[in-house]
């Protein structure tokens, strides 16, 4: 069965009831080792806070995180997806950050029927006719993170751009729906294995170019890499835009001063004011000493929005039960307004930032907000309620 339709023989499927539990099991595959290593610490942190915020349990159950470590190969992630479906019997899955881990652990999810609950991405593939009633996003569509950096490309009054990223499903999809909202000139598109390090040959062609915007998603010490050529020869930083997932608070700590002026689009900003994000902040830098990056606020979210379901439904961890009040229940998110359409995919803002030096080092400083964005797939979902 291809990967884009293994979820769409449970469209329309029951999902089996499991025993009420005493505790709660959540297998949480990601990549503790790799390039996307301190993405994942940051996630993991983020989400066993969160547990400790709850007072230790959520919605009164006691909870075991089992993480396991897909090493950034799909072949891992499956099969760590499968044993903990089958040998940890795990209520639902979540962690995985790049869009190939999650479609590698989605298969032995699906046929374990478990919730498999996305903290990052989602690819388009599950979000129109392929959706399903055991997948969730808590992160972003990709393709909606795309059109809300296409979106801001136009508000900073770009009209020919190039294209520059991984040639990866995950980043295709961001670059499609950077194209679907940008209404000016895609001169160029370039697109590099990730395994790629040195973007010399690439940034030169780029110069010669005749375009006012440089759109590029590498993430990780690839987007470090990446940044760092590129002020090297002298690239104007605020002809840049990209999204949070190539320029995160983790990377910012990495690149030099001279990123200052890139345009970055986040779904999260740590100077958002709601009390939920305040007790976040404050509570993670208390914690570990650092600031925390949007992934870290995804994550944190999902402990959250589990609490407020389970309670909102009296604690019935039957699969239908359960899944009916996360799409349903209102929870603070630290993201703020928050909620999920028909495909269980996020109704979110969107917010696009400019890197800015302070007396502190580097920051994002809020100059647009792009309301209640969501992905244009749902309205082919056929999950009915």
């Amino acid at each position: 069965m291809k990967i884009r339709t293994l979820f769409l023989a449970l469209a329309s499927a029951s999902l089996p009831a499991l025993a009420p539990a005493a505790e709660l099991k959540i297998g949480f595959v990601t990549s503790v080792t790799g390039s996307q290593a301190p993405v994942a610490r940051d996630m993991i942190d983020a989400f066993n806070l969160s547990i400790k915020n709850l007072g230790g349990k959520i919605a009164g159950n006691d909870v075991k995180v089992i993480v396991a470590d897909d090493q950034e190969k799909p072949d891992v992630a499956r099969q760590a997806a499968e044993r903990l479906v089958e040998r940890e019997r795990v209520d639902l899955v979540t962690g995985p950050i790049i869009t190939n881990m999650l479609l590698a652990a989605a298969k032995p999810v699906s046929d374990a029927k478990r919730l498999l609950v996305s903290i990052n991405s989602g690819p388009s593939d599950f979000a129109g006719e392929k959706c399903s009633p055991n997948f969730f996003v808590l992160g972003f569509e990709n393709q909606t993170i795309g059109r809300a950096t296409g979106m801001a490309a136009k508000e900073l009054g770009f009209s020919k751009i190039a294209m520059m990223g991984w040639n990866t499903p995950g980043a295709r999809d961001l670059a499609a729906g950077f194209k679907q909202a940008f209404p000016g000139t895609v001169v160029k598109e370039i697109y590099t294995p990730p395994s790629q390090q040195d973007f010399a040959a690439e940034i030169t062609s780029l110069k010669a170019l005749d375009v006012d915007g440089l759109y590029y998603f590498y993430p990780s010490q690839v987007g470090v890499n990446f940044l760092k050529q590129l002020t090297q020869v002298g690239y104007a930083m605020d002809r840049v835009v990209g999204s949070y997932l190539a320029l995160d608070h983790i990377m910012l700590t990495q690149v030099g001063p001279e990123v200052a002026g890139t345009n970055v689009v986040s779904l999260w900003t740590e100077q958002l004011d709601n009390p939920e994000n305040k007790r976040f902040v404050t509570s993670f830098r208390e914690a570990y000493g650092r600031t925390p990056s949007a992934f870290a606020a995804q994550a944190y979210d999902l402990p959250v929005l589990l609490d407020a379901a389970l309670r909102g439904n009296g604690g019935k961890t039957e699969m239908n039960a359960l899944r009916a009040a996360m799409k349903t229940t209102p929870f603070p998110s630290v993201r703020g307004a928050f909620s999920f359409a028909s495909n269980q995919f996020p109704i979110q803002n969107f917010y696009v930032t400019k890197i800015e030096r302070s007396s502190t080092g580097l920051s994002y400083t809020v100059r647009a907000t792009l309301p209640n964005l969501k992905d244009e797939l749902a309205e082919k979902c056929p999950i009915k309620d």
